[in-house]
């Protein structure tokens, strides 16, 4: 799994500061052990919305392989 430097910036503004290797072990653990809510399919990509612990992760996985985070925020921002 790889995280964008995009999702990184939002992770450091949003949760805590930390260093990219640990946000991408983070966002892995928090991303298998979260629901999934929703797929969508647009441009012959898969992108995923995972919920967990009040974090939202936005999860290209197109390449079930290498899943990339693309960007995260927090529940209480999510609006409809």
């Amino acid at each position: 799994m790889t995280i964008t430097s995009h999702a990184h910036l939002r992770m450091n503004e949003r949760i805590t500061p930390m260093g990219f290797n640990f946000a991408r072990k983070f966002a892995k653990n928090e991303i298998e052990s979260g629901v999934p809510s929703f797929t969508t399919f647009k441009d012959g990509k898969s992108k995923t919305k995972v919920i967990n612990n009040g974090i939202i992760y936005i999860v290209d996985d197109t390449n079930q392989c290498n899943k990339v985070v693309v960007t995260v925020y927090l529940e209480s921002e999510y609006q409809e």
